[in-house]
């Protein structure tokens, strides 16, 4: 595609189409990049011409989804300063969590440092035991650290106590369980709208939230039912709605497939990578690697520690643990056993 066509074909992309559009024209845009505090110059190319508002608007949004950067009103002719935008969506520092006391103390979560960019799907998996499901419950604020910082944007959540920690938890996350959590004597809808009941949003304000949503996920037909009258599969679908309903800026799943035959399994990966295409930014616990190369990047968890980070492919390439499970899994072997083996 030529760089003149991309102004008018933009703005019909998908998030998905609109980060790979990006990763193909990003080299035709700049030549070199420098990184400062708070600021980036772009030398762009001879041959790029920003003779339109529109096409240096499109170049800017293709700058904007590559390295996370708006340009400034200044002009330096060839080169371009931009600014900082993108702020991980959420940011982990050094966390540890220990259990016991002085005389029988077990760390579970050992120095875990990594960052969650706005509009990604990270998976975290490894053996039971190896920290996984602690280290969502820390993230989530089910569970308090017992050192470092995690941010959600700019807020330092583990600062939050009480009210504030509650508003926080119910406003900017939203939870998927494996055992979905809905309430028997709630219809499926009561049970979508709970988190904003809660948030006191009022009534005539939910109703227009739960049917576009509702059509959107497959369940527009079931509002009324209760969970005892529906499968496994669309009780998932009704929870994934109430963890979106809110419109959360993070989405974190633990082993969202885990209670589901295959063909809801199957549904469930289709919806989730249908939900961060449009944009939504998941963290999600699991151990199926089905559902672990559906994410933009995986986390390795071994004895408490981050064992290994990146893409499938780079994994595959370098990380022995994770090379391992694909292996296994593959050629039909089982999963990791509650014993931290391979089943």
């Amino acid at each position: 595609m030529m760089m003149q066509n991309l102004a008018a074909y933009f703005s019909s992309l998908s998030h998905a189409e609109r980060k790979k559009l990006v990763e193909n024209h990003a080299k035709e845009i700049a030549t070199w990049v420098i990184k400062g505090d708070g600021y980036i110059i772009v030398g762009v190319k001879d041959n790029i011409n920003f003779n339109t508002p529109e096409l240096e608007s499109a170049i800017d949004l293709c700058l904007l989804y590559k390295y996370g950067i708006a340009r400034s009103s200044k002009n330096l002719g060839k080169h371009r300063l931009y600014y900082s935008m993108k702020l991980p969506a959420k940011k982990i520092e050094k966390i540890e969590k220990y259990y016991g006391n002085k005389l029988s103390l077990t760390k579970a979560i050992d120095n875990i440092s990594f960052s969650v960019d706005k509009g990604e799907f990270i998976a975290i998996m490894g053996a039971s035991g190896s920290g996984k499901t602690t280290l969502l419950n820390c993230i989530s604020t089910i569970d308090k650290v017992s050192s470092g910082h995690i941010f959600l944007g700019n807020t330092d959540i583990t600062k939050l106590k009480g009210n504030n920690l509650n508003k926080f938890r119910r406003e900017k996350l939203g939870f998927i369980f494996q055992d979905f959590n809905l309430l028997d004597q709630f219809c499926l809808k009561d049970n979508i709208l709970l988190p904003l009941v809660l948030a006191g949003v009022k009534p005539e304000q939910m109703e227009p939230k739960v049917y576009p949503l509702a059509k959107k996920l497959g369940i527009e037909e079931l509002l009324e039912k209760y969970p005892y009258e529906i499968s496994g599969g669309q009780k998932q679908r009704v929870a994934v709605a109430r963890a979106l309903i809110t419109n959360p800026q993070l989405i974190l799943a633990d082993e969202p497939t885990g209670a589901l035959d295959s063909k809801a399994t199957d549904s469930i990966l289709a919806l989730f990578n249908q939900i961060n295409e449009d944009g939504q930014t998941i963290l999600m616990v699991t151990h199926h690697m089905e559902e672990v190369i559906l994410a933009d990047r995986i986390i390795v968890m071994d004895d408490g520690k981050i064992n290994g980070i990146g893409t499938h492919e780079e994994l595959l390439a370098k990380n022995e643990i994770y090379r391992e499970v694909y292996e296994s899994q593959t050629q039909g072997g089982g999963d990791f056993d509650e014993n931290g083996g391979e089943a």
